[in-house]
């Protein structure tokens, strides 16, 4: 009997101690939402007091001013709605960024055009170099990396010339020693999507480019051994030995799942044939517009500057030939 009555004197304790623990707990986090409610502003906490003012008048008190009357917020969002997209626009235009920008813009439009949301703009240059045809699609570099190089392709087919392929993010140039016979009677045909495919296995190396893939795929599919742990194999024997297996699937296997892989990863990944696709149609939807500038516009400047890094022989540097552009620009 005195043993259950310990036992029983031993539980009691231990809920009480959980009671006064609990008690406790709940005591530290009023105090801190006390703390935190101290921490924040005069007048956040006159704002949410006095923002049930019928509550104020019930309870016979009167509700002192809010901040935005005695001038504490200036600027509240939760009191003044955003602005709506025409003002959002004409704030923009009139940043120091775009009105910057206004000089070249009146250039472009003077010298060329300014291609809108539905035009395609391609301009035509001549120069001591040779004959620039510059396109600005403006769908990203990796997308203009293909698509100059199958346009490149298709107008070679009909004349035998050589290009030299300069792009940045909104346009692409093809330069060739010969005049470019891109006009409205061809322009439709050379941006089609017709024999696409094709015309991209064609226009790049897309043999290298899947064998470098094939790489990996080879090494996930436990086709290559990487070495023993600590003695990892270095990248280029892991690219001799996947190019000798890509070598016989190719002659041998030309079905084989893991050589269409590598093709596949090139097309969509490397070469971007999806947005290449989707760019193309919306390009044949669009208005061509085709100009003869006389001088290089400023759309133009910054993909005929990039193009300079050619592997050409020049006495001058880089710098200089940019500021004699600039010049001539500025002429």
């Amino acid at each position: 009997m005195r043993f259950w009555n310990s036992e029983i004197e031993k539980n009691q304790i231990t809920v009480l101690e959980k009671i006064r623990n609990r008690l406790a707990a709940i005591d530290s986090v009023a105090t801190i939402q006390e703390r935190l409610q101290k921490a924040r502003p005069e007048w956040w906490r006159e704002y949410v007091g006095n923002r049930h003012e019928g509550q104020h008048l019930k309870n016979g008190l009167t509700p002192s001013p809010s901040p935005v009357e005695r001038g504490a917020i200036q600027d509240n969002d939760l009191l003044n709605p955003s602005p709506s997209p025409v003002e959002r626009r004409a704030k923009a235009e009139t940043s120091p960024e775009l009105q910057a920008l206004i000089p070249l813009f009146e250039l472009q439009s003077q010298l060329s055009h300014i291609p809108r949301n539905n035009e395609l703009l391609i301009e035509h240059h001549e120069s001591k170099e040779g004959f620039h045809l510059l396109v600005y699609p403006f769908e990203g570099r990796a997308v203009h990396e293909a698509m100059s190089a199958i346009l490149a392709y298709r107008i070679s087919r009909s004349m035998p010339i050589t290009f030299s392929i300069a792009m940045n993010d909104y346009g692409f140039e093809l330069l060739s020693d010969k005049p470019i016979p891109v006009d409205d009677s061809n322009v439709h045909a050379l941006f089609s999507t017709e024999d696409l495919f094709l015309a991209m296995q064609q226009s790049a190396n897309h043999v290298e480019m899947a064998m470098r893939k094939f790489r990996d795929i080879a090494v996930i599919g436990g086709l290559i051994f990487q070495g023993m742990p600590g003695e990892q194999k270095k990248a280029r024997h892991l690219q001799a030995s996947a190019s000798l297996i890509f070598k016989v699937f190719k002659d041998f296997d030309p079905d084989n799942l893991l050589l269409r892989q590598a093709y596949q990863e090139v097309y969509e990944q490397q070469m971007e044939e999806v947005r290449l696709r989707q760019a193309l149609q919306r390009i044949q939807q669009h208005d061509i517009i085709i100009r003869w500038p006389e001088k290089f516009t400023p759309l133009s400047f910054p993909i005929i500057a990039d193009g300079l890094n050619r592997n050409n022989l020049s006495s001058e540097n880089l710098e200089e030939r940019i500021r004699k552009m600039a010049a001539a620009l500025n002429a």
